[in-house]
């Protein structure tokens, strides 16, 4: 399997999050999703939303941390990307078994968790379609509410598109955030899907960045 070249190098102001940031962690991704329209989605009920993203955030940072890698800032976790590639940016049965991701329909009733997997299948058949085989996914990318605005997010793109122009290698995204749009778009993201997913009727964004020459 290829692997990404490196860990997070020594000048980064941000560091690889291990297993036992992964509680602290989705508690800062559940809030930064909260009122994101994919949540609002799964969860239409406010009071229970919380504890549903929790349950679904900390079994896929735990796959992040186990089989791709995952950035997060110094300290207690404000922040983070996950990343998978550049071959196996699928996610296996045997490593989702492993990440707990088996517990989720368990935590979240079965509602949620139809109207997630439903959603979430679609978006990978997309996925397949769009993305060459060997390419870098960020597959989340989250900054706690308070500290928004204030460039973290594009510093956590930026760790690692540098990374993937000096390897030649194409990156992916998906999101279902307006705003997100051009953010993405000013690191190089260009959009290849624009459309509503035909069930829930979210508008979903899909972006490939191809690998960029230095000048």
């Amino acid at each position: 399997m290829q692997a990404l070249s490196s860990e997070v190098s020594p000048e980064s102001p941000f560091r690889a999050m291990t297993l036992d940031d992964v509680a602290a962690a989705a508690r800062v991704f559940a809030r930064a999703f909260f009122d994101d329209p994919i949540a609002h989605y799964v969860t239409p009920s406010e009071s229970t939303r919380f504890r549903t993203l929790e349950a679904v955030l900390r079994p896929f940072l735990r796959y992040g941390v186990l089989y791709g890698e995952v950035h997060t800032t110094p300290g207690e976790p404000a922040a983070g990307a996950i990343w998978l590639g550049p071959d196996e940016w699928h996610i296996g049965e045997e490593g989702a078994s492993r990440a707990g991701m088996d517990w989720i329909a368990d935590e979240i009733g079965d509602e949620d968790y139809l109207r997630f997997t439903a959603y979430y299948d679609w978006m990978s058949k997309q996925h397949e379609l769009l993305a060459p085989a060997t390419h870098l996914y960020l597959a989340v990318l989250a900054v706690d509410t308070h500290l928004q605005g204030q460039g973290i997010g594009s510093g956590l793109i930026r760790n690692m598109t540098r990374r993937a122009d000096e390897e030649g290698l194409v990156c992916y995204l998906e999101t279902q955030q307006p705003k997100n749009v051009p953010l993405y778009q000013r690191h190089g993201f260009e959009v290849v899907l624009d459309t509503m997913e035909p069930v829930s009727r979210l508008r979903t964004w899909a972006f490939v960045r191809q690998p960029q020459l230095s000048k």
